[in-house]
């Protein structure tokens, strides 16, 4: 792809009508680890609120993977998928939520 994750929501974000100065980008990661462990590093408070937006398959994982990195107020929004990619999309979360656990990421 041309433009990173982060960018690419920028860009819909502004034009849903949100202030591009409200947006603050995390654009290093290339998995939501290192999305939430970057982000740490632009909210300084642990005890702030967390809302993870991502696909409805992967909001456990992201919520997961928050808590254990130190956030205690977290929530998880997922968005629809098409009908079609659900049984691939949730087998590959399956094998991924196995992944982080053996590896103690979540």
């Amino acid at each position: 792809e041309d433009i990173t994750e982060a960018e690419a929501m920028k860009n819909y974000l502004i034009n849903k009508g949100m202030n591009k100065e409200q947006i603050i980008l995390e654009d290093k990661s290339t998995n939501t680890y290192e999305n939430i462990k970057y982000s740490k590093k632009i909210i300084n408070n642990r005890n702030s609120k967390i809302l993870i937006i991502t696909n409805n398959f992967h909001v456990y994982r992201g919520v997961k993977i928050a808590k254990k990195q130190g956030f205690v107020n977290v929530e998880g929004c997922g968005s629809k998928v098409k009908w079609y990619t659900i049984p691939n999309m949730y087998l590959r979360e399956t094998f991924a939520v196995i992944k982080y656990y053996i590896f103690n990421q979540i």
